[in-house]
């Protein structure tokens, strides 16, 4: 934890030692001695935890984050993190190239001339990202004299609370639309007052329909926060995949018979793995679904099942509008919905990326194949077995 003390403000710059040149943004930075400051001396604070001066440089030497440790004669050193973070800032700074390292130090920690910290900073780069650090001050208790400046390389933190805020506000939007139509038709429901019995029973049924999706929604978020957990339940047995694909395939027949569209599947006999049944259906299910929703009227949906190379491979193809490389390219995330509207469809926006994360769960893969206006293919493979269990 950083003490109170690191909250300054106009203290002294740290010191410059012109002498010590980043000369190719990789080379280490050379001190004014060889040795760590007075401050990491025997008697000094960082030395009285036993092992004096050696100890405290093999463990300034180790840490992950950068150090600028400063004496009381301005002496500074960097350990070996610290001059790695100042090569890889010293071209988002447009600094020269034999510039010093405390030049480079100083352009992070007094922009305008100040002094500023504990805070963040975000140096931009060329190719669109960015670079965040974390700088904090610390000065030293007595009897150690000095101040130490600790730098720590926050981006991927910062991504993933970016990701994070993305995520919610996307659960938040898709959760909004089931909500408001839930609230509109029961409120008609209580404030009209002459109803007929079928206006009555398809309010109810969009209510009713709503409420499921919400469901839906939210046994999707709970699975999807399982996995991310590792918390995810996979019970594998060995089974035959062919009967599990063909009883799917049925029970799938009316709905597309309903839709004019050709169900049709080829599946391999004594095609055998080692799978949880109810996940795999779950998976597959999702992308028949899928298929029958997005293939018009007079489309055709095959569904193959082979053993090749040792793998169970199943492919999901369809006739239907296909979808665009940017839409390809974000496939598997969460909530996204591509320009062709095909990702949700009235669904979650959660199944393709639940099943993906499934597949790898028992072992398996999903990919996917599509082009504009020509369909898609979507394939699940598994590692085959036969019955007695040999590969």
């Amino acid at each position: 934890m950083v003490p109170e003390e690191a909250h300054y403000e106009n203290e002294p710059s740290l010191a410059r030692d012109e002498g010590d040149r980043v000369d190719s943004g990789v080379s280490a930075v050379a001190p004014r001695s060889d040795a760590w400051p007075a401050c990491c001396g025997e008697n000094g604070a960082a030395g009285q935890a036993g092992g004096g001066r050696p100890c405290c440089e093999a463990v300034l030497e180790s840490l992950g984050d950068g150090i600028v440790l400063e004496d009381a004669s301005g002496q500074v050193r960097l350990n070996p993190a610290m001059r790695a973070l100042i090569a890889l800032c010293q071209p988002l700074l447009g600094v020269r190239r034999d510039a010093s390292a405390m030049e480079v130090v100083d352009l992070l920690i007094r922009p305008g001339g100040e002094l500023v910290g504990p805070c963040d900073i975000e140096l931009p780069a060329a190719h669109g990202d960015s670079l965040t650090l974390n700088l904090t001050p610390i000065p030293l208790r007595a009897p150690a004299q000095g101040r130490m400046l600790v730098v720590r390389d926050v981006t991927s933190e910062r991504n993933s609370r970016r990701d994070l805020y993305a995520f919610i506000s996307q659960v938040s939007h898709e959760l909004r639309g089931p909500l408001q139509h839930i609230q509109s038709y029961a409120g008609l429901l209580r404030q009209v007052g002459e109803l007929t019995s079928d206006q009555r029973a398809e309010f109810i049924g969009i209510i009713e329909y709503e409420a499921e999706r919400l469901g839906v929604m939210v046994e999707d978020l709970l699975q999807l926060s399982r996995y991310e957990q590792g918390r995810l339940v996979v019970l594998k047995r060995r089974m035959q995949l062919s009967q599990l694909v063909s009883g799917l395939v049925a029970r799938h027949t009316l709905r597309a018979l309903s839709r004019q569209i050709s169900l049709q599947e080829r599946v391999e006999p004594e095609v055998w793995v080692e799978t949880d049944p109810l996940r795999y259906e779950q998976v597959l299910g999702n992308l028949l679904s899928n298929a029958l929703r997005y293939v018009q009227a007079g489309g055709q949906v095959l569904v193959t099942l082979t053993r090749e190379n040792g793998l169970a491979v199943l492919e999901v193809s369809d006739n239907g509008p296909g979808m665009a490389a940017e839409t390809m390219g974000r496939l598997f995330e969460p909530f996204y919905q591509g320009p062709e509207g095909r990702i949700s469809g009235g669904g979650s926006g959660l199944g393709l990326s639940i099943g993906k994360q499934l597949m790898e769960a028992l072992g398996g893969e999903m990919r996917a194949e599509s082009c504009l206006g020509k369909g898609s293919v979507f394939t699940l493979t598994l590692p085959a077995s036969v019955p007695d269990g040999n590969p």
